[in-house]
């Protein structure tokens, strides 16, 4: 099936995981880290396919641009573990997270989510308020 692009969201940088410590850092940690702020992961849309939706992102900045796919199983969505809305950030976070760790981390194989960590994203996530919020209804007359 042909590739569904959603909104072109901006690019987003990738922070270093220690941007905000006020510990000092090693000479390979800021290389890293100097490293990934100048990534930039983009959305691409995303493709049905027989087990789930596979969502696609690439990565400029810092050598030759890379395509990433990652899989949420049409079982997360049906279970209500993942929901469509939350996806791409959810493999948005999951790309930025592996790059900090290894920056060449190689892009061809297809990055699978388990429900734990789809429940861990959203039980994050509804604890910080980042959940959909309710709007009031006003009475008419």
């Amino acid at each position: 099936m042909p590739m569904t692009p959603l909104v072109d969201s901006p690019p987003r940088a990738v922070a270093g995981a220690d941007a905000a410590s006020e510990v000092p850092e090693s000479p390979t940690k800021r290389a890293l880290r100097e490293s990934l702020s100048r990534t930039t992961i983009r959305y691409m849309g995303f493709r049905t396919t027989e087990d789930g939706r596979e969502y696609v992102l690439s990565t400029t900045g810092g050598g030759e641009p890379r395509v990433f796919v990652m899989m949420i199983p049409h079982q997360a969505f049906a279970s209500r573990a993942a929901r469509f809305q939350d996806a791409p950030d959810v493999c948005y976070a999951r790309l930025a997270r592996e790059l900090a760790l290894d920056a060449d981390l190689v892009p061809g194989v297809r990055h699978v989510f388990t429900d734990e960590e789809l429940i861990a994203y959203r039980d994050a996530h509804a604890a910080s308020g980042g959940g959909r919020k309710s709007r009031s209804r006003r009475n008419a007359g």
